[in-house]
């Protein structure tokens, strides 16, 4: 059977439209990732560098492999709570703040003045382990994008 040359030219574009789309997919979801991770951490850092403390009254601890932690406190009577509502606003910290706050029921919050739902442990690092991911994810997802991109060009 003879494969006529422009069948062969219709799957080489095919594919290398494929190709593209994938390429344009995964750069759209690393630029997403990546934004998310640049917003946290710049959050954190603004919180850091500005936010007020309070101490808060620690509300529920689990520990599994994670040490996490939900807090309540009240400023000038506007009552706000840890964030992360879409985790059930558990909030991970590190082990040795875990064990005081067992002991104390408390722990230190920064929380933005203007915005106090805006809020973070005062312990909490610039680069928790969820931003982190967030960040590799978006760099993997770039990366990707970048060698769609040049294979489905480089077999033009």
């Amino acid at each position: 059977m003879k494969i006529n040359s422009h069948e062969t030219m219709e799957a080489g574009n095919t594919n290398r439209y494929r190709k593209i789309g994938f390429s344009i997919l995964f750069g759209v979801l690393g630029i997403v990732f990546t934004v998310i991770a640049v917003v946290q951490i710049m959050s954190v850092w603004w919180l850091q560098r500005n936010g007020n403390i309070v101490e808060a009254r620690v509300t529920g601890w689990e520990a599994s492999k994670h040490y996490l932690i939900q807090y309540t406190f009240v400023v000038d009577g506007a009552k706000a709570s840890s964030p992360n509502k879409g985790k059930g606003g558990w909030v991970m910290i590190p082990e040795d703040v875990w064990h005081i706050t067992k002991t104390t029921g408390t722990i230190d919050v920064r929380y933005n003045p203007d915005y106090i739902f805006f809020n973070i442990p005062a312990c909490r690092s610039v680069m928790p382990a969820d931003v982190f991911t967030d960040l590799v994810l978006g760099i993997l997802f770039l990366a990707l994008s970048t060698y769609k991109g040049y294979t489905a060009y480089r077999n033009n």
